[in-house]
């Protein structure tokens, strides 16, 4: 796409500085259909320029979905997590962005929500750690909870912990089993 960087700049919001290291990502885009449609669809969760430029700053890579896969993806959020459109443009400036380009995350979302106890606690959590969208539910995170359970944390002992320390929900639970029974 010609004057990607000053599309970046001029549609998203980016700075120069971004829209350099954006354009990176970008390089293959041979016109602004897909773009303008993503941006079209994230302006439907309440995310406008200001918003719109975190998002596409922190992932620039989102602009290359397809728009059939972004609305999927919001109703997914919307009826497996169970998210509003506010909440879900607030998922996506915490650096959920990162992984919703490429896959549906609704189900860890779900999850995350209910063992949390709220969208409020897993933002802050995001905020910090967004990796825990990226580490297996059934490989690491369930586990590293059973053996934080096993160790004697209640899960409001694990969720308090977690929302200082959101490591302790991707680490790698082989590291620490010797530490528990």
């Amino acid at each position: 796409m010609e004057h990607l960087e000053e599309y970046l700049v001029d549609t998203c919001g980016l700075t120069g500085s971004q829209a350099l290291k954006a354009s990176k990502k970008l390089s293959h885009l041979k016109s602004a259909t897909k773009p303008d449609a993503v941006l079209a669809l994230l302006s439907v969760v309440g995310l406008y320029r200001a918003d719109l430029a975190a998002v596409v700053a922190t992932e620039p890579r989102l602009l290359c979905a397809r728009a059939d896969s972004i609305t999927g993806r919001f109703a997914s959020l919307r009826h497996i997590a169970g998210l509003s459109d506010p909440q879900i443009g607030s998922f996506l400036l915490a650096g959920g962005a990162v992984h919703f380009y490429s896959c549906d995350v609704s189900a860890k979302l779900a999850f995350w929500i209910q063992f949390l106890g709220s969208f409020e606690r897993l933002l802050k959590i995001l905020k910090r750690n967004y990796s825990s969208l990226s580490s297996s539910l059934d490989k690491v995170s369930k586990p590293n909870i059973a053996l934080l359970l096993r160790c004697g944390l209640s899960v409001c002992d694990i969720v308090t912990i977690s929302q200082n320390a959101a490591w302790v929900l991707t680490f790698n639970p082989v590291h620490c089993e010797h530490r528990c029974p």
